[in-house]
């Protein structure tokens, strides 16, 4: 399969930007506080904090856990998720715990039950005509090698097929893998809209009194974070990716790439991820030049008009369009409620600094779980976004920043990019945007079955998903609900486009026409937001968007997908030529040297689609 839309000229993107060509007001004099950004129908966010930060600031180091904190927040993750506190308003309007009792008891006693007789032994044991054992198996929960092959329709498939040690192409490490979520999923979601009924006030705003959406944020968040806090799997993670994790001779996808936690100045976490003061993190090349042609290796390079707070540029700054000049700034994949930016430092972030030879930011910010203020909620996290996002296109040069995220960091990047072509022109258009399935409309219509066909079609449970093995989505229908009222009000997400970018369409989007930068979007033809996406795609002025749809591809697969595209054992199944996830990283890495045109990018001859190879040769 090739992109549906081909991609555009650089010559016709030069002359676009040069007939078009403006002085964002944001360069100058530091913006006043309370700086007020508009969108098209004027509808104002207003910014605590002044836009601008120092670039010592914006470069120094942040704190990151380590494996004795992770014992410590694994402990603290488990009693989030074993006991239940209730919340109520108060008379301030926040809200206060009001007594606190076990998972096992109270209204959390149907979830729980429901969780575990899903995940443990009811959904999908007879796929193909085989029986599966349950996932809580040592087997199952962990998909390494056993003897339950021969399912798919292909025959040769099976959900103990894994991504760690078996010998078997990409594709079908990925059917274990997205099968095993799709348990997790719908296990989780089943009794969800129950246990947690959804607001019946549309103007009621997060955090919610319980039961509601903002305990089932605070549960799901306490599960994921446990597994991020697992003592010391986050460095094995990134040793996996560099090629040293010692259990064999791959060589990583990311050898020549490094990282450091981020300022807290460029982002922020909610309580429950115990970051402390990482802001995110940097992914950057081991080894790089600076401008005066020294070798310097292990520091993160800086760009070339970085300046210190007295006005001299730094050691590390390096030349005009050399390694480190450029910058990704990516926003990561949550739903609102789970992972955070050290997930994603593992998953892609290494290996796009790889790719490309230069810096990658994975942003970190706040949770809709919190039960005090508006720390996760809309529109802190936007707020956020663009204070860093104006820094980096000041100190970085317009031209040399991509805007890219997934899922609902996705959305949150498209929001982002709203709100610097505001009217106002008050920050530059990126040279690029990035969009990986993203989450942009969280209206109520947006999970509708009746209209929206790739709800009713995708939906792992609905549409028997968990009884054919390598079909559907990994999302379910009532966990999409329940994530899109976590986020904000209904009367917010059904009528604001900086909080569902997804609700513009060409009419409404014409006012950000000028200055939309050339934009790639990859989703997979399986997902239950397959129709919400391909309608934002179509959205922009025409030939500025390319599009990808990853065939048999479910959400994020492209980033799920990543670390399984080479076998992950020491013997043979690593066919990338013929990964629908390698296809993807194809045509997204050439879109980055040929369309937005980052020459340096390296896009992997072996990862090159065999029927490309055809159709050239």
């Amino acid at each position: 399969m090739i992109p549906s839309v081909a991609p555009p000229r650089q010559e016709y993107l030069e002359r676009r930007r040069n007939e078009n060509a403006f002085v964002p007001r944001f360069f100058g004099a530091a913006p006043e506080p309370q700086q007020v950004l508009r969108d098209a129908d004027q509808e104002e966010v207003r910014y605590s904090d002044e836009l601008r930060y120092s670039d010592e600031d914006l470069f120094a180091p942040g704190d990151a856990p380590n494996c004795f904190s992770d014992w410590l927040h694994a402990c603290g993750d488990c009693l989030v998720i074993c006991c239940s506190t209730r919340y109520n308003h108060s008379s301030s309007s926040k809200l206060e715990a009001v007594e606190t009792e076990s998972w096992l008891a109270g209204e959390s006693q149907p979830y729980f039950i429901s969780f575990c007789l899903y995940f443990c032994c009811s959904v999908g044991n007879d796929v193909g005509g085989r029986f599966i054992w349950p996932t809580a198996c040592p087997c199952g929960c962990i998909t390494c090698c056993c003897p339950l092959s021969g399912l798919g329709a292909s025959g040769h498939d099976g959900v103990c097929d894994a991504g760690c040690v078996c010998c078997r192409s990409s594709a079908q490490r990925l059917d274990s893998v997205r099968y095993w979520t799709q348990r997790v999923m719908v296990a989780s979601s089943e009794k969800v809209i129950e246990t947690y009924p959804l607001p019946t006030d549309p103007t009621l705003d997060p955090p919610y009194p319980s039961p509601g959406p903002t305990d089932f944020a605070r549960k799901i968040e306490a599960m994921a974070n446990y597994l991020v806090s697992i003592p010391c799997i986050f460095p094995f993670c990134i040793r996996y990716q560099t090629g040293c994790c010692g259990l064999c001779t791959r060589a990583g996808f990311a050898p020549d790439a490094t990282y450091m936690p981020a300022s807290s100045a460029l982002g922020s976490a909610d309580k429950l991820m115990h970051a402390g003061e990482c802001g995110g993190y940097w992914a950057f090349p081991k080894a790089f030049k600076n401008a005066a042609g020294e070798q310097l290796r292990g520091r993160l390079p800086t760009p070339p008009g970085a300046r210190d707070d007295n006005g001299r540029p730094f050691e590390t700054n390096v030349a005009v369009g050399k390694p480190g000049s450029k910058v990704i700034f990516w926003a990561h994949g949550s739903g609102w409620i789970a992972t955070q930016s050290a997930v994603y430092l593992w998953l892609i972030a290494l290996f796009l600094c790889q790719q490309t030879g230069h810096v990658v930011l994975v942003g970190e910010y706040p949770l809709a779980s919190s039960t005090s203020g508006n720390v996760g909620f809309y529109p802190t996290q936007l707020a956020q976004w663009v204070r860093t996002y104006a820094n980096l296109v000041r100190v970085y040069g317009p031209e040399n920043v991509i805007l890219g995220g997934d899922s609902a960091g996705g959305g949150l990047a498209m929001s982002t990019l709203l709100c610097a072509l505001s009217p106002e022109r008050l920050i530059a258009s990126p040279a690029g945007m990035l969009l990986i399935s993203p989450f942009v409309d969280l209206s109520d219509g947006s999970s509708d079955k009746e209209h929206v066909s790739s709800m009713a079609a995708n939906a792992p449970r609905e549409n028997g998903g968990l009884a054919n093995y390598g079909l559907a989505d990994i999302l379910p229908h009532n966990g999409y609900q329940e994530v899109c009222a976590v986020y904000a009000s209904a009367e917010t997400r059904n009528t604001e486009p900086l909080c569902s970018p997804g609700l513009h369409n060409k009419k409404t989007l014409k006012p950000y026409w000028r200055d939309w930068p050339t934009t790639f979007i990859a989703w997979g033809d399986q997902e239950i937001l397959r129709d919400q996406i391909s309608a934002t795609a179509a959205a922009p002025p025409g030939g500025l968007v390319t599009t990808h749809v990853v065939e048999r591809g479910f959400h994020i697969s492209p980033i799920v997908g990543l670390p399984l595209v080479e076998n992950l054992g020491c013997c043979g199944g690593s066919d990338p030529q013929h990964s629908e996830v390698a296809r993807a990283w194809y045509v997204i890495l050439s879109w980055l040297r040929d369309t937005v045109g980052w020459k340096e990018t390296r896009v992997p001859e072996e990862w090159r689609p065999a029927v490309y190879r055809t159709t050239t040769s």
